[in-house]
């Protein structure tokens, strides 16, 4: 377990330098090490490298343990937030979050429609799938943008408050949008319970 963290911290620390050094955020480096030494670089390359750096074994602990840090930063960013600029322009930044969404919704909606039929599975629609798409890759990366907004120092601006309740808003339209998916795909009441449980939790 410590090799591997080891590993994680010295690439993201070198690659989160490098990425600042060049003008981009700290979070783009960080995301570009993830990706070198997980299955699409270093596994493509060298999967036996990979697999010693990353027993399969102890995969769950380190999602579980990156679930944990995630979730202790976002409290963080909770913490500097300011709430009152948020309950101030919460149509701005509804507004703002769903014209953020129309754009790449719609494209993932008609990109679903070229995409092979295999992808679609035999349990789902063409309508659930173009709508699991089109929510896809029109979801944000809330702790991605958290993690810059806070780099930058913008969590007590208007600028970064407004930013951070948009993306909020995102991530409940999209989970509500996915649990949709799920109902319309599961038969029975499960997918109904599991719709309205993901409503209320958002809500």
């Amino acid at each position: 377990m410590i090799v591997p963290l080891l590993a994680i911290l010295l690439a993201t620390r070198v690659c989160g330098a490098l990425a600042v050094r060049v003008g981009q955020p700290r979070a783009v480096g960080e995301i570009t090490a993830g990706l070198a030494l997980g299955p699409s670089v270093l596994g493509a390359l060298a999967p036996a490298a990979q697999r010693a750096l990353f027993p399969p074994a102890q995969l769950g602990a380190l999602q579980t343990l990156s679930q944990l840090g995630v979730l202790l930063f976002l409290f963080t960013v909770g913490l500097r937030l300011d709430v009152g600029g948020v309950r101030a322009h919460v149509r701005t930044a509804v507004s703002t979050s769903l014209a953020s969404m129309v754009l790449p919704f719609g494209l993932g909606v008609a990109l679903a429609a070229r995409l092979p039929a295999e992808l679609v599975g035999p349990r789902a629609s063409a309508g659930t799938f173009a709508l699991f798409v089109g929510t896809a890759l029109s979801v944000t990366a809330f702790p991605v943008l958290a993690t810059i907004v806070a780099e930058r120092g913008l969590e007590r601006t208007r600028l970064g408050t407004m930013a951070l309740a948009a993306a909020a808003a995102d991530d409940v339209i999209a989970w509500c949008l996915l649990a949709a998916v799920l109902a319309a795909t599961r038969a029975g009441g499960g997918g109904a319970l599991a719709f309205a449980t993901t409503v209320g939790a958002a809500l």
